[in-house]
């Protein structure tokens, strides 16, 4: 089997997610309302401002970090540009986007970037906080090591081995 990469994170939808055909085709719904529904930046920009998400510049400054530029948020595709100029995002970007950007000029759309790479390691940390059974709640520390199944610590690679279940 070939090897399979990942697509590099930018801004640009995946041709399936660009246009969901098979939303918003209730009858019952106004036009402008199946429209919405089948475009997918549109719902999300919707969904933004209606719960008050702050704008990537905004999350930027509060983590204490140097926000993109404009003239970082406006490189690249024409079509992207405009639609931040014409929609006035370009100094009150929607986190989402703003986030997406910044992987794809600050990441090469290989990784994210800091604002984007805050998020998700605070997201995982703060689940590992409220988990009850995960080791920052239980007071283990590394330095505490784990016992192997005779009570000896685990220090060599042969005993890391076996204790994975990976070495007879």
């Amino acid at each position: 089997m070939p090897a399979r990469f990942a697509r590099k994170i930018d801004t640009h939808l995946a041709p399936p997610l660009s246009d969901l055909s098979n939303e918003g085709t209730d009858p019952a719904l106004s036009e402008r309302i199946r429209r919405i529904l089948r475009r997918l930046a549109v719902r999300n920009l919707l969904r933004g401002y209606r719960l008050a998400i702050p704008t990537g510049q905004a999350v930027a400054i509060a983590l204490g970090l140097q926000p993109l530029t404009s003239d970082e948020l406006l490189s690249g595709d024409r079509g992207v540009r405009d639609a931040l100029i014409d929609g006035g995002f370009v100094t009150d970007t929607p986190l989402w986007f703003y986030v997406l950007k910044e992987a794809e000029v600050k990441g090469g759309g290989n990784h994210l970037g800091p604002v984007g790479s805050r998020i998700v390691a605070e997201t995982i940390i703060g689940q590992l906080l409220e988990d009850p059974t995960s080791f920052l709640s239980t007071g283990w520390d590394p330095s505490q090591g784990i016992p192997a199944a005779d009570g000896g610590p685990i220090d060599t690679i042969i005993k890391f081995l076996r204790f994975a279940g990976m070495h007879p």
